[in-house]
């Protein structure tokens, strides 16, 4: 690895660059962080280019091995203890613990789906104009809801690699949200149903439905069958129409009467990702229940491991248990890599496809400015 300042229009940028053979055999070059403007990274310490390269040289001194055997045994000669058992929210030294599958549900929810689009020129059709970002606060619910027991949540803060929030910050907005999603509640149980039944199996789907609340169901039936519609909800409508005969729902109870049409959305798209999960892999050959995949999602965990003398080289360590194979398959289905047991940043970058984030963005601010020694603070005695 090593420095690069590269101009772009009239400022200088930095980067943290590495030299790779490609798969032709030639050497080329790509970036591994981009670290911002050099000008404002002088003014904040002016001796931070001399800093940075002597930092990249201790992170070079750190073995790297291609064979996952080859860095376990290098952990044991560390005399790191890196036992994890279920249960135990702080894996290693008080570090938290993180999961990492949601790469797929984000994708999951942004390309395949396509709810951030949808919801966020939603939000940019309302009339009102709001400090929150509609999409990222539903999607933090769902990922609430998939995790719920997982080790990777402590109290009201879910920590992911590369996403690490707080639901107690978000549940100011919440009325505003369940307000615009409650406005829109056919449209969007429509444009769900439609995209979920091209990626997944329509009568899992659709079954689904019959967990709505009775007034919410007939509604969006109502809406179905009333209100002109597109060929493709016209061909959605009449897939659907078997398995909508046989719905009586029940009056809703006491408790279910008040819940919020938000509660129901988010549950369907939760049920309709896990089905898009289970169908990509039976097309790879591999037939697991829903319930063994949302285990697998709450169990792909990993804790990190800074050392004090080079801490911007962190360590990321996965944590394993009896869902770690289907986790890398997983991984496999939405052309993500599985992280290997021992990843330093760079790796798990490229293995989860996570671009320009610094040891910062991936372990939270939070535990980033608790755990992490400064360069300076490192080297005195």
């Amino acid at each position: 690895m090593y420095v690069h300042v590269r101009k772009s229009g009239q400022n200088r940028y930095v980067y943290i660059m590495e030299a790779y053979r490609n798969s032709e055999g030639k050497v080329a070059h790509r970036t591994i962080e981009k670290l911002g403007r050099y000008d404002v990274l002088k003014q904040k310490d002016p001796n931070f280019l001399e800093k940075l390269k002597d930092n990249i040289k201790l992170r070079d001194q750190f073995p790297h091995y291609d064979k996952i055997e080859q860095e376990n045994r290098w952990f044991e000669e560390q005399g790191l203890n890196l036992s994890y058992q279920q249960g135990n929210s702080l894996a290693y030294c008080g570090m938290p613990v993180y999961a990492y599958s949601d790469r797929v549900l984000r994708q999951l929810f942004r390309k395949i789906l396509n709810l951030e689009y949808v919801l966020t020129y939603m939000q940019s059709r309302a009339k009102e104009k709001f400090d929150f970002n509609l999409a990222t606060l539903i999607y933090h619910r769902i990922l609430a809801k998939l995790f719920s027991g997982s080790d990777c949540v402590n109290g009201t803060r879910y920590s992911f690699i590369g996403d690490v929030f707080d639901l107690k910050d978000e549940h100011a907005y919440l009325p505003q949200v369940r307000a615009m999603i409650g406005a829109q509640q056919e449209r969007l149980l429509s444009y769900l149903l439609k995209k979920a039944a091209n990626e997944a199996r329509l009568p899992e789907i659709a079954r689904a439905l019959s967990e709505l609340n009775e007034p919410t169901l007939k509604n969006f039936i109502s809406s179905l069958t009333s209100v002109p519609q597109d060929e493709q909800s016209q061909k959605l409508l009449f897939k659907l129409k078997p398995f909508l005969a046989k719905f009586s729902p029940k009056p809703a109870s006491a408790e279910l009467s008040g819940q919020s049409f938000l509660n129901e959305f988010e549950a369907l798209v939760s049920k309709a990702m896990l089905e898009i999960i289970r169908r990509a892999l039976a097309d790879n050959g591999f037939d697991y229940t829903l319930s063994e995949i949302e285990r697998a999602l709450r169990h792909a965990l990993m804790t990190v491991y800074i050392p004090p003398q080079a801490a911007d080289d962190t360590l990321y360590i996965k944590l394993a248990n009896a869902y770690t194979e289907l986790n890398n398959r997983i991984l496999e289905a939405f052309g993500f890599e599985p992280p290997l047991n021992c990843s330093r940043k760079n790796d798990l970058q490229r293995s989860l496809k996570i671009k320009y984030c610094s040891n910062r963005d991936l372990l939270g601010a939070l535990v980033y400015d608790r755990f992490v020694i400064p360069y300076e603070d490192a080297k005195e005695p």
